[in-house]
């Protein structure tokens, strides 16, 4: 659509004022005299004039009236002169003249009026209507396109910022969903091991435990119990802190191969238990700039989940190497992998597969889910798979570290 700035409007609203009432006045005198030059209608009138003057000298020099030859004469000099007629045609030219000029005056006032309301003003009381339909929540509403440039980048800056206000309720909508959501699941979680750490604490306290083995069983799932709501409270508050954190990390130029070296260590214990073996496949040199905290919960969590959901004499695969300007890395296990439906939500939060809904892994749902927010804050990326051979792949990347970080 062709537009137009406003003083350019303005401007031909300016030349239509001006414009207008002339060509009507020109107009006028034209049908009157059937002539467009103003200085012969003055020129006749002067000649009218002279002929009536001599006119009126013959009459007022008393001649004789009878007198044929007189007569004739007197009937040449008025039918020259043309007095009465061309005199009131000159007054009325003039009036004609006047009143066409005025009514073009009117005419130009009432298309420029026109024009305004159409181009200018019509464009921002709609546009004022539309900001009200949005702030009632109607995010469909369309602003007609507008002539005028000023108004359609206007228009055009406004489509913007419904178009964010609505990703931004819509993300809004979906963060209090999850919430709402994680708030119901958490409220489930929690009630299972404090329902099971209350009874045992009711069997000590009533004496159901008579022997030090027994007594000491009880403590011992008591501690177990406490050590998983720490875990979910860990990991629900970090998955908090995810979503609310500043956009801007405090980056920092990490050792990733090291750090996760250290992850793995942290993590043997809890592999021996299990008689797991973890093979080790960090080469040096991976570094990658991001916050070193986040980065090492994130790849505790992905070998956690490892460690949860690896069989008794089982194995675990970390690799670690840089490629193409980024760290990659990859978790393998030899558990039951990922059946094809988790596969599409294993990383939502508190997402568990049917198999291990009951908790018996002890873990809270939320490990992946962190691990994939922590990575992406970072600028990579975390995706879940299978191993051909069999078990769950978990692989990802970071930018690597810049030789500006420090």
């Amino acid at each position: 659509m062709t537009t137009m700035r406003i003083r350019t409007f303005t401007v031909l609203c300016l030349v239509l004022l001006l414009f207008l009432p002339w060509t009507f006045f020109v107009a006028a005198h034209y049908a009157v005299t059937q002539s467009f030059s103003f200085e012969t209608s003055h020129s006749q009138k002067e000649r009218l004039q002279a002929h009536l003057n001599e006119t009126i000298r013959l009459i007022e020099s008393d001649p004789a009236w009878s007198d044929p030859a007189w007569q004739q004469q007197l009937r040449d000099r008025l039918r020259q002169a043309k007095a009465d007629m061309d005199m009131r045609t000159a007054a009325d030219s003039n009036a004609v003249q006047v009143a066409a000029a005025f009514a073009g005056v009117l005419l130009a006032f009432a298309i420029a009026a026109f024009g305004m309301r159409r181009f200018l003003l019509t464009p921002l009381e709609r546009m004022s209507l539309a900001a009200r339909q949005i702030a009632g929540g109607d995010w469909e509403v369309r602003i007609p396109a507008s002539r005028i440039a000023e108004i359609a980048e206007v228009r055009e800056g406004f489509d913007v910022m419904v178009k964010g206000l609505r990703q931004s309720y819509r993300k809004q909508a979906e963060l209090e969903e999850e919430r709402r959501f994680v708030i119901a699941a958490v409220a489930h979680d929690l009630r299972t091991p404090l329902f099971a750490l209350r009874g045992y604490l009711d069997g000590l306290i009533q004496g159901i435990a008579q022997t030090p083995e027994k007594a000491a069983q009880y403590l011992a799932v008591c501690k177990e119990k406490s050590e998983q709501l720490d875990r979910l409270v860990e990991d629900l508050f970090t998955f908090t802190k995810m979503d609310y954190m500043e956009n801007k990390l405090e980056r920092e130029k990490i050792d990733f191969g090291l750090m996760m070296r250290k992850s793995i260590d942290s993590l043997s214990p809890s592999a021996r238990r299990k008689n797991i073996t973890i093979s080790n496949d960090v080469l040096d040199g991976c570094f990658a700039g991001g916050d070193a905290h986040l980065l090492e919960r994130a790849i505790s969590n992905l070998l956690d989940n490892a460690v949860r959901h690896t069989p008794v004499h089982g194995e675990i695969i970390v690799r670690c190497y840089k490629e193409g300007g980024q760290v990659k890395f990859s978790v393998r296990d030899t558990g039951p992998g990922f059946l094809p439906e988790e596969l599409q939500r294993v990383f939502e939060p508190l997402y568990r597969g049917e198999a291990s809904r009951n908790r018996s892994t002890g873990g809270s749902g939320l490990g992946l889910t962190i691990a994939r927010k922590i990575v992406r804050r970072h600028g990579g990326e975390l995706k879940a798979g299978n191993h051909p051979e069999g078990g769950a792949l978990l692989t990802g990347w970071l930018p690597e570290a810049g030789p500006e970080q420090c």
